[in-house]
């Protein structure tokens, strides 16, 4: 089972006044940046899957071999100011992205194999972008604070626009099974969209064994009946059922900001602000592209 993971940039703050002119985007601070020293491993439900390989493309290639051991095995660099908050593949070359911050949100057409765009729709200045998915030929892309979900054709024509429900704290990640839209809100719950009436029609929190909730809960990507999903501000991304919220697995990404600073210097890093966010999974060759910074 291989996965592809590439790395972009979401800043840690979206406070104007903390922010470090980058147009003020960024998410709060995590609610449980410790929560990985506090998970023990028999907190984690086993459903006996077998290990994951990963390949990471920073775009970054790697392979993870269990929670804690991957090995880097390629590297692509791209532009460290798209702010990645939403990506899925929509051809076997191509990915739909969304990205954030005032003033520089789109959503955009991007090759896969270098990150580069090929067709973009900026947002107005006053919608900050955040997780995108799509269902039945439509493209759905949610907005932080803006309680707007702005709904595209495949050509990144705007169709629709929807309002984002009042049990939905905030837009933050987004994925589809094919039927049903998932989002996330900073929380521990995932709401369960129906696109077509736009209806609420389930609800539930990611959770351990022992019950314990996972709060922050950002990027999300369906795979074969799981949620793959970053936890905002720490260094894993865990996968659940998409049924129950059940955490199955957690993966330990700690050290890919440090080996990333080491092979391209620290304008490529910002250690203070840059988090994992960003999980596309390829259907067409079974495996995952990974954003973060």
């Amino acid at each position: 089972f291989f996965f592809f993971f590439f790395f972009q940039a979401e800043d840690g703050i979206r406070d104007a006044q903390e922010s470090r002119g980058l147009g003020d985007v960024y998410k709060r601070q995590p609610q449980n940046p410790s929560i990985f020293q506090t998970i023990k491993k028999q907190d984690i439900h086993s459903e006996n899957k077998p290990e994951m390989k990963v390949f990471l493309l920073l775009f970054l290639t790697l392979s993870v071999l269990s929670q804690e051991q991957y090995t880097v095995v390629n590297r692509v660099q791209r532009r460290p100011d798209y702010f990645t908050q939403g990506l899925f593949f929509d051809s076997p070359t191509t990915l739909v992205e969304s990205t954030g911050t005032y003033g520089g949100s789109r959503i955009q057409r991007i090759d896969a194999s270098t990150g580069q765009p090929i067709l973009v729709k900026d947002l107005d200045k006053n919608y900050f972008g955040e997780g995108c998915a799509m269902v039945n030929g439509k493209i759905y892309q949610l907005t932080w604070v803006e309680r707007t979900c702005f709904v595209y054709n495949t050509d990144l024509f705007l169709i629709d626009t929807k309002p984002i429900m009042s049990e939905i704290k905030e837009g933050w990640g987004m994925t589809s099974d094919g039927r049903y839209l998932y989002v996330s809100d900073g929380s521990s719950k995932i709401y369960v969209i129906e696109p077509e009436q736009w209806l609420l029609v389930n609800q539930f929190n990611v959770h351990l064994e022992n019950g314990k909730r996972l709060s922050g809960i950002n990027e999300l990507e369906f795979v074969n009946g799981y949620i793959l999903a970053n936890v905002f501000g720490a260094k894993y991304i865990v996968s659940f059922r998409a049924d129950t919220g059940l955490v199955i697995r957690i993966y330990d990404m700690s050290r890919l900001c440090e080996e990333n600073e080491v092979a391209y210097g620290a304008k490529w890093h910002d250690k203070g602000n840059d988090v994992l966010n960003g999980i596309a999974y390829n259907p067409y060759k079974n495996c995952l592209l990974y954003t973060s910074d």
